[in-house]
């Protein structure tokens, strides 16, 4: 509930894997994750409902294409050789975002720097698919799974080595010598007969047993995995399966551990909009979830990674989107103000509310704690001041329940779990 206010790598591998050399000498690629670029030349962003949507959701719809094209033009600027979307494309599905994002990502294709996506919880089957040029707003056409397939065909489908048959998950080999697991963690098959999206996210048996089966095929054929999905396949906060369970992928404990004893430690991931870096140690593997802040809220962070396969090093550093053509001098300090209000209202509301109930003056202290450290685990490397702490041990220690889990929550966001967010270097150890 809190959400809507709200590597050395020694021996991670089985050491049984082909010694087949690499092609390429390095692979350097970005990610993008939750872009929701929303086509507001067509469905209108001028209405109360969509102002007010904008804001219960901390997101800068009404900047989302201005967004995704400075984003394009700095990486069409870069060495990159490849991009990463871990999925929420689009706002809620609308087919003529859908439609918009893969014009918007054809650049980058056309200028030699592959693409791959996979869908995230709000892009497939949307019942939440609207215009908002009316009021109330009106519903538009969304797309299915054989829609994303054709809309992104030329961003990994069409050309992948394996597809999955029982969801739209692939691989591809982006360079000679590295697989990309691209996975579907997405639950859609409903969204038609709900009044909004399945939020959570599982693999079906059969999928698990595709990948795990692929796994294997890569490391016998001494390939470099890594891995994409939409859903956090580690916990990223304390507790997090339990207090967000659609968060974190379902049996995400038994599922991480079966990919990692498989070969694959590194999975670039998004979902949470925090831009945070976890790990978990599974018997003799390691396995590394990266996740990638929503590019369209503060603090419109995207990453660039480079794999050098000469020493089996990854190395993950962290870019920022900070002007746009509406904005072209002010937009990072804009970006951050808008979330800054964004999420106090968002806590405000919820705070005013069951089973916390809190007035004035009372409502208005917490709900600025309480965006802080929403801001703060988005931003990543988190830091509390002695003044946070101190003001969260003072909730955690009440004798109200409620206020007890208030300073838990807060005490999760502010705490973060190694290692480093932002900029970090994972030593994969010796290749075989």
């Amino acid at each position: 509930m809190l959400l809507f206010i709200f590597i050395t790598l020694s021996g991670c591998g089985s050491g049984n894997e082909s010694s087949t050399p690499p092609v390429a000498a390095t692979a350097k690629f970005a990610v993008i994750s939750d872009p929701h670029l929303y086509d507001g030349a067509t469905l209108g962003t001028d209405s109360p409902e969509f102002i007010d949507i904008s804001v219960q959701e901390n997101k800068l719809l009404t900047y989302s294409t201005e967004i995704i094209s400075s984003t394009i033009t700095k990486l069409l600027s870069s060495s990159i050789d490849f991009v990463l979307v871990t999925g929420d494309l689009t706002k809620d599905g609308e087919k003529v975002s859908h439609e918009l994002m893969a014009a918007k990502l054809s650049e980058l294709k056309s200028q030699g720097k592959k693409v791959f996506v996979i869908p995230g919880n709000h892009d497939i089957n949307n019942p939440l698919a609207l215009s908002y040029r009316t009021t109330p707003p009106s519903p538009v056409t969304n797309i299915n799974p054989a829609d994303f397939e054709r809309i992104y065909g030329d961003f990994g489908y069409r050309d992948a080595i394996s597809r999955d048959p029982n969801s739209l998950s692939y691989i591809a080999e982006p360079v000679p010598g590295m697989w990309l697991f691209a996975l579907d963690s997405c639950i859609y098959a409903n969204n038609a007969f709900q009044e909004s999206p399945t939020t959570s996210g599982e693999f079906s048996m059969a999928t698990r047993l595709w990948i795990i089966e692929h796994l294997k095929e890569a490391k016998a054929q001494g390939k470099v995995v890594i891995g994409m999905m939409h859903h956090g396949i580690l916990e990223h906060l304390t507790g997090q399966s339990v207090a967000f369970p659609a968060y974190v992928l379902k049996d995400w404990k038994v599922v991480a551990a079966e990919f990692a004893e498989n070969g694959l430690h590194i999975v670039f991931t998004g979902h949470f909009h925090a831009h945070d870096v976890t790990m978990q140690n599974f018997n003799s593997s390691l396995l590394y979830d990266i996740e990638t802040g929503s590019l369209d809220n503060y603090p419109n962070f995207y990453r660039i990674a480079e794999y050098n396969f000469n020493n089996n090093e990854l190395s993950v550093r962290s870019e920022s989107i900070t002007n746009i053509p509406s904005h072209p001098d002010d937009f990072v300090l804009y970006a951050q103000q808008e979330s800054k209000n964004n999420l106090k209202e968002i806590s405000k509301r919820m705070l005013s509310m069951p089973p916390y109930n809190l007035l004035e003056p009372n409502l208005s202290t917490v709900s600025q704690m309480l965006a802080a450290g929403i801001m703060a685990h988005f931003s990543g490397n988190e830091a509390p001041s002695l003044l946070t702490i101190t003001s969260i041990q003072a909730l955690t220690g009440s004798t109200d329940e409620a206020t007890r889990e208030l300073g838990q929550a807060l005490s999760s966001l502010w705490t973060d779990l190694p290692p480093v967010d932002s900029s970090l270097t994972i030593s994969l150890g010796n290749r075989p």
